[in-house]
């Protein structure tokens, strides 16, 4: 019984140091640019039980698919090899134990991740352009599988919205908002021309409610980090007439008017407003009989009027 033991761990360990050969070979093969050969030498790794779930077979294999799919001579014989490409690679991911590894590999082998999600994310636009929205949405997704890619995400969010699923958008253009403003907060990241759509879309969706003060959070964060956005400049007007209807004549209303001048200079319903809470504001000052006041606010009225 102790020779049939010792066989069986003596055969367990010859065929896991196989497998490790294999590996290394599949490594060398794929350094070397030989694809197909490396791909034979990681498929016996995937077959065998104690080298299958490895992250970095996995991984390997992920990285030869990718190669196949860059090569268009061997493309014709491996059709699906993106799609194994990014199979193989969130399955390298899934094989860390704990989120603390899963970060770490993930960190490791950023650059790789980094370039499978651009290549997926441009086969998921071509969808997109064409207006494939059921067919993008899965490829979106499939990037954010292996992050936080604020590119997938609002497209993700954008597809559910063209396909009248706007409920379900919401999600991603929230997080997605948050990360751009935050980002773009803190450092000097560049600004891309598909920040603005989670912006504009959470404001229509928010105006389109009633939901003004779910609006004017992120309408004003759209404008601090895209200023000159014509449509977040229509819903700043909107939800300003909105917000001027319900605060009472006052010294707060008239700071709130001067302030929306700054963005709509020569609105005439702005300026008359202002007119109007100075003109309000002094007579109440004027029956009181309170002089320093009443010249003060004068003055600033005057300046005001002077200054345009």
């Amino acid at each position: 019984m102790n020779r049939i033991v010792l066989f069986i761990f003596l055969s367990i360990a010859c065929n896991s140091f196989s497998q490790i050969k294999n590996y290394e070979k599949a490594k060398t093969a794929f350094a070397a640019g030989s694809l197909k050969e490396a791909n034979k030498l990681i498929d016996k790794c995937l077959l065998d039980e104690e080298t299958r779930d490895h992250p970095n077979v996995l991984l390997l294999k992920s990285k030869i698919m990718f190669g196949i799919f860059m090569n268009k001579s061997l493309l014709e014989d491996f059709p699906s090899a993106l799609k194994d490409a990014l199979k193989y690679a969130e399955k390298s991911l899934e094989a860390n134990k704990g989120e603390t590894m899963k970060t770490a590999f993930r960190s490791a082998n950023s650059e790789y991740f980094t370039t499978l999600i651009r290549q997926n994310n441009k086969e998921a636009l071509e969808a997109y352009n064409t207006k494939k929205y059921s067919k993008a949405l899965p490829l979106f997704k499939k990037s954010m599988s292996f992050g936080p890619d604020t590119l997938a995400m609002v497209y993700a969010g954008d597809c559910y919205w063209q396909m009248g699923m706007e409920s379900e958008s919401l999600p991603y253009f929230k997080k997605s908002a948050e990360l751009i403003y935050a980002g773009v907060q803190d450092s000097n990241t560049r600004v891309f021309g598909y920040f603005k759509e989670p912006f504009r879309k959470l404001g229509k969706y928010y105006i389109d409610r009633n939901q003004f003060d779910s609006a004017y959070i992120i309408v004003k964060n759209g404008r601090e980090i895209l200023p000159n956005d014509p449509i977040l400049s229509e819903f700043t007007y909107k939800l300003t007439r909105y917000a001027l209807d319900k605060i009472p004549p006052s010294d707060d209303y008239l700071n709130f008017v001067r302030q929306s001048l700054k963005d709509f200079p020569t609105d005439s319903f702005l300026n008359h407003r202002e007119n109007s809470i100075y003109i309000f504001l002094l007579n109440g000052m004027a029956v009181a009989n309170e002089q320093d006041q009443f010249d003060s606010l004068l003055n600033k009225y005057a300046a005001s009027k002077e200054a345009k």
